[in-house]
């Protein structure tokens, strides 16, 4: 039996991969650096910065995606939670617009004496606008998002004005770095 020389764990002769820490056993330990951390590109999991294998999901640690900042898992989830609010946005203003949709179609006994008849139809038509740029400015976000493209300032200011408070806030919380 021998030892890692990474972590200390005891491994059996033949092994390539600790076990323990996810080390090559044959690499020459590389001197760690305190800003340099390594997650797998697969679960996320915070690696070994020599580790080749990931202990928990067991995939094999590439050099070209090991390399992962905590930021851009960070960012990825404000930019979900981004997109949900996005989405919350554009099925609220729809039923808005269905709800009034269908007022203006009923009779006038079954809807509000304080709303006439050209309220209604104001009402109905100031609903549907928003949607004529806040679904588009979502398929394009999340269009970007998902190609990993980065999202510019402006359009992080355009979302938290005209499409959802909360996703604006969120994307500018999201830091610069793609």
């Amino acid at each position: 039996m021998k030892f890692c020389s990474h972590c200390g764990k005891e491994i059996a002769d033949e092994a390539v991969v600790c076990v323990g820490c996810g080390c090559s056993t044959e690499s020459v330990k590389k001197q760690e650096t305190p800003s340099s951390v390594k997650y797998c590109g697969y679960c996320g999991k915070e690696l070994n910065t020599n580790a080749v294998v990931c202990t928990n999901c067991g995939c094999a640690v590439s050099d070209s995606m090991s390399v992962k900042s905590k930021s851009s898992s960070q960012n990825k989830t404000l930019y979900n939670i981004a997109k949900i609010f996005m989405f919350i946005t554009i099925g609220a203003y729809a039923l808005c617009f269905v709800s009034l949709l269908i007022a203006n179609f009923l009779p006038n006994a079954l809807y509000y004496v304080a709303f006439s008849r050209p309220i209604l139809v104001s009402y109905t038509i100031s609903s549907i606008i928003p949607l004529a740029w806040i679904i588009p400015m979502t398929v394009v976000f999340c269009r970007k998002v998902s190609n990993g493209e980065r999202i510019g300032m402006g359009f992080k200011i355009c979302s938290l004005l005209f499409v959802n408070i909360i996703s604006g806030i969120l994307m500018l919380c999201a830091s610069e770095e793609n």
